[in-house]
């Protein structure tokens, strides 16, 4: 006699789709907080010259990443499009949808539902700290080629 285990449908349901939505999140977040470790080692000057373009490269490179992850969640969680609930609504709204979030734009025609209002929440704050962080770390790069230019003798305007 083999005895086997199974949820019920309900619950399998709630736990498996939001388990994986939940560790999808999870992860997104870990993304953010290795660009804000990299954006801290380019404000710092921690890289030297022959990885600073390799580190800017991944820097750059999360912002999309997270766009895109976030627009995964959504469409997992799913979002009221023109007042009417969508489950499972298709990538592409899901996508818009986040970088209307990303950016704080927020036009109406598609909003969070439940859950997907708070990771919406994380989104923005998101989008706001790391922007914020990258246009610190462009004025601080522009300061350490303009002090390294003045270091060599070169003033670039006589």
């Amino acid at each position: 006699m083999v005895l086997c285990f199974d949820f019920p449908e309900h619950l399998r349901s709630f736990l498996f789709s939001n388990f994986s939505t939940v560790r999808f999140a999870l992860n997104t977040v870990i993304i953010a907080i290795i660009a804000l470790g990299l954006a801290a080692g380019i404000l710092a000057g921690r890289w030297s010259n022959e990885h600073r373009s390799v580190v800017w490269f991944i820097f750059i490179s999360v912002f999309p990443l997270l766009i895109m992850s976030y627009g995964i969640i959504f469409e997992s969680l799913g979002l009221n499009e023109n007042s009417v609930f969508v489950e499972h609504p298709d990538r592409l709204t899901a996508l818009y949808f986040s970088v209307v979030t990303w950016t704080s734009l927020g036009y109406g025609d598609v909003a969070p539902a439940g859950f997907g209002r708070v990771v919406a929440s994380i989104e923005v704050l998101t989008g706001y700290v790391l922007s914020a962080v990258l246009i610190a770390a462009v004025v601080a790069e522009f300061q350490r080629l303009s002090a390294q230019r003045d270091a060599q003798g070169g003033t670039g305007g006589d």
